[in-house]
């Protein structure tokens, strides 16, 4: 039986695309699934919800630039 929460989704629409969040967190950080997002700042910072060692804990996910984009710093 699926619950209401096990259908949501936490997801930044970029470029005509959907991004998965919990897709961009390293599986060793011990993130068991993002819940909810509050928000997201002109940095692109994103504060939320998730699960983590099975409790709900709040985060903040900084994005990183990668080597290969435009405006990126060696």
């Amino acid at each position: 039986m699926n619950r209401r929460s096990d259908l949501q989704v936490a997801f930044v629409w970029e470029n005509h695309y959907f991004f998965d969040l919990n897709d961009c967190i390293p599986e060793d950080r011990g993130w068991e699934k993002i819940r909810l997002v509050a928000d997201i700042n002109d940095q692109g910072q994103i504060v939320g919800v998730g699960k983590k060692d099975g409790r709900d804990k709040l985060f903040l996910l900084t994005p990183i630039e990668k080597a290969n984009e435009p405006n990126a710093h060696p």
